[in-house]
């Protein structure tokens, strides 16, 4: 088989779970042949200009060793990612080539951006890899949706879920600690569309409802405007702090110091984020819009989930204050949460291992 990917780096959701479904079928013995379809070697200057047109001379050079690949070995399987956006062309011109050697297809859905509305690029790619392609997709949502949109035969896609990929090694022998102020919390590429400034207006709200909590927000600013908003609300408020981009350990000990963790996305591409399960390992309680895949997964990890509009902000802290009273954020249901997250990644673990044996066999 051909792993035609995006891998770190740059890093993010989709060349994270690529890389994991590359270690994942080392370890099945499927011997892949790897072609980082993404210039990694000059991510530093991601997303410039100048990053544009190095990927551009990337693809022409990975469409070389692709078609030396095809011309000189006998492998005619390839799995590929698909890029929400623009990048659906790049897809295009490497699948062209995959079909002129009569090769199966597997393609992995990451984004809504095709499937909140028909898309005649996707269609497109659809009608190349044929009918006999397999796809994999992150919830029942996508899949109804990929049927419904494009004709594909439910029997040709399989469930694979992010919380597969999620790396439960770093949150082994880490014991849970109560806190004595309730800890909310919020990480992500911090923009707009990520939901940053309804979680600054929850915090606003939950102040004037006489509520005694901490803050923290992590994770990069994707924009000077982001910054702005995080910065004044640090100054305005002290119990609100920023503690800057978090990577392993510092990350972890974030979310373990969350009694809950917010995200209300209204990203268009939004799919099943990963960061709702980081933090979920911990026994937070999650809580987020419902785009893309995000409803269903939040029900199944326990949390609360509404549709993005006017009163997402008032819904949200009256769930919180709700829970207050109730106990919800006491040590003994984080545990609950984090055992039920546990037994879950197991399920999605045991859906994947099925899956890559009919791969072997192939």
């Amino acid at each position: 088989m051909i792993f035609l990917v995006d891998l770190p780096k740059p890093v993010h959701g989709m060349s994270n779970v690529n890389l994991a479904m590359l270690n994942y079928a080392k370890k099945q013995n499927l011997a892949p042949k790897v072609i980082n379809t993404v210039p990694s070697y000059a991510a530093h200057i991601f997303p410039s200009r100048g990053w544009k047109v190095v990927k551009s001379l990337h693809t022409i050079y990975c469409l070389i060793e692709l078609f030396i690949i095809l011309t000189f070995s006998k492998k005619r399987s390839i799995y590929r990612a698909i890029n929400g956006g623009a990048g659906k062309y790049f897809d295009i011109l490497y699948l062209k080539l995959g079909k002129l050697f009569n090769c199966k297809f597997y393609i992995h859905h990451h984004s809504f951006n095709y499937l909140n509305d028909f898309d005649e690029s996707f269609e497109k790619l659809n009608k190349l890899i044929g009918k006999d392609a397999r796809h994999f997709v992150l919830g029942q949502k996508m899949a109804d949706l990929l049927s419904k949109l494009y004709n594909i035969s439910p029997n040709q896609i399989s469930i694979v879920s992010n919380l597969t990929f999620f790396q439960k090694e770093s949150i082994q022998n880490k014991q849970l600690e109560a806190n004595k102020r309730l800890v909310i919390g919020h990480l992500a590429n911090l923009c707009a569309e990520k939901g940053i400034k309804e979680f600054i207006n929850i915090c606003e709200e939950l102040t004037h409802r006489n509520v005694d909590f901490i803050a923290k927000i992590a994770g990069p600013f994707a924009d000077e405007l982001s910054q702005v908003i995080v910065n004044s609300a640090c100054e305005k408020y002290n119990n609100i702090s920023y503690l800057g981009p978090l990577y392993e350990e510092s990350k972890v000990k974030f979310y373990q110091s969350l009694d809950c963790f917010i995200f209300p996305s209204h990203y268009k591409n939004e799919a099943e984020p990963l960061v709702l399960y980081e933090a979920a390992a911990s026994g937070a309680f999650i809580m987020g819009s419902e785009r893309g895949c995000m409803r269903d997964s939040i029900s199944k990890l326990q949390g609360y989930s509404c549709s993005e509009n006017e009163n997402l902000v008032c819904k949200f802290s009256d769930e919180i204050v709700k829970r207050m009273k109730e106990s919800g954020f006491s040590l003994s249901i984080k545990h609950d949460r984090k055992l039920t997250f546990e037994q879950l990644q197991v399920k999605a673990e045991s859906n994947l291992v099925n899956i890559f044996q009919e791969l072997t066999k192939i």
